[in-house]
């Protein structure tokens, strides 16, 4: 071996309930017991991938070699599902000479994010908004742009990450680490480490 090799160090692979959500989005199933029957394991297997934190290779490699899904997004969380169908956000399309982005789109339910076809928006619109790293999501007949990019409460309406379950919500940042949320009209106190924030709401789009 050369001396001056690059030492290969462990990765940081994503456990439990992390991969069992990219595991259902590759798959397209939407609850434990589709995806139990359809890797043919059962569903008491998924919930020790659950309680023991476990990164269970040999199915993601299975999902891989069948779906062709990115190994880096099975096991690490990281980019997208299928990168080579994927286009970033600045790979803009020319159709009829308007400049146009072609983003993720999610439908939120019941906690839960479902990949759709992804949404066209116009670029410089987006730009105008200063949003850099645009995801749609839809609930309840609205359309709403959310910018990744902003991570941090300040005041605003957030998707946000609780416990595995993702919610749209309307947050504002308290003194000492605390924020006051809106969940279903009532208004609660939370510590800020409670929550993921995946993104701010810039735009909304009410559908009719």
């Amino acid at each position: 071996m050369n001396e001056q090799q690059d030492k290969i160090h462990p990765k940081a692979y994503i456990k439990g309930h992390d991969v069992t959500k990219r595991l259902k989005e590759v798959t397209n199933c939407h609850t434990i017991l589709e995806l139990s029957s359809l890797l043919n394991i059962s569903s008491s297997t998924i919930s020790t991938w659950h309680q023991r934190e476990l990164t269970p290779y040999e199915v993601i490699l299975r999902v891989h070699l069948h779906t062709g899904a990115a190994l880096e997004y099975l096991l690490l969380g990281k980019g997208e599902p299928y990168p080579e169908k994927s286009s970033q956000y600045e790979q803009n399309m020319d159709i009829k000479n308007k400049k146009i982005a072609n983003i993720e789109h999610f439908q939120l339910i019941n906690g839960e994010l479902f990949r759709c076809k992804r949404l066209i928006f116009d670029h410089d619109y987006l730009y105008k908004l200063e949003v850099t790293q645009p995801l749609s999501i839809e609930y309840r007949n609205t359309i709403y742009v959310i910018d990744r990019s902003v991570t941090q409460i300040v005041a605003g309406m957030y998707l946000i990450d609780m416990e595995d379950f993702y919610s749209l919500n309307t947050i504002q940042r308290l003194p000492g680490r605390r924020c006051s949320i809106d969940v279903l009209g009532s208004t609660l106190q939370i510590h800020e480490d409670d929550i993921k924030v995946i993104g701010k709401v810039i735009l909304e789009i009410n559908k009719k």
